[in-house]
């Protein structure tokens, strides 16, 4: 639980940073599989060691973010939306069908990694050499939702918010799990009433505000 709560917060992050200069992106799970699919192939197919591989993975997830950001500085609200999904579309039929990498029949070889080294890319190489096969259908429009999800239910005001939203979304099914087939059900009725009751997410500014008069020493500081 550990690894994936790792992964979530680095997808979290990779979409908040972004939304936060006014700009949402949901091509996440598109480099998501550019990081697995480069630093799985560093790592079974030329045997680099998986720290290597794992940036370089990250890198070129950037390098082909870079690329596609300079067209998406044209456009703005749904248009960049729409964009950035096809991108991620892009991406998963091209694994699809992109033999070296194994195509359909998805990819595997990669050593095993249990490490947190806490980008999408990033986030992309350690679910890669965690589970240690991948296919293209992992990398589809949910992944890119998730993260989506995560910063919608945490808050989107701040930093913290994507981070504590990705935690509760991560750890919240582990604790169903004793209720097997109503867990989900019993989920998707906490995240309906997190949206009902706090619809600016459970972190906003005026929760850090409160937090930080009641941290212990704030009274002698406001004297002083």
């Amino acid at each position: 639980m550990l690894i994936q709560l790792g992964i979530n917060l680095i997808l979290a992050l990779s979409l908040y940073f972004p939304l936060s200069a006014g700009q949402l992106s949901l091509g996440q799970g598109g480099f998501m599989a550019i990081g697995a699919y480069v630093a799985s192939w560093l790592t079974a197919v030329l045997g680099w060691p998986w720290p290597v591989a794992f940036a370089v993975g990250a890198a070129a997830a950037g390098a082909v973010g870079a690329l596609v950001g300079l067209p998406a500085l044209r456009v703005r609200g749904i248009y960049l939306v729409l964009m950035t999904m096809a991108f991620g579309e892009i991406v998963r039929v091209f694994f699809l069908n992109f033999a070296p990498t194994g195509a359909a029949q998805g990819f595997r070889g990669m050593p095993f990694v249990t490490s947190l080294p806490v980008v999408a890319g990033l986030a992309g190489a350690l679910w890669a050499h965690y589970v240690q096969f991948i296919e293209p259908e992992e990398f589809g429009f949910a992944r890119s939702v998730m993260p989506f999800t995560f910063v919608v239910v945490g808050g989107i005001e701040t930093f913290w918010g994507a981070l504590v939203g990705a935690a509760v979304l991560t750890v919240l099914p582990e604790w169903l799990r004793f209720l097997k087939e109503w867990r989900l059900a019993l989920y998707a009725l906490a995240m309906l009433a997190v949206m009902i009751v706090r619809p600016q997410g459970l972190i906003d500014h005026r929760l850090l505000a409160a937090m930080r008069r009641w941290r212990p020493g704030h009274a002698k500081e406001v004297a002083r």
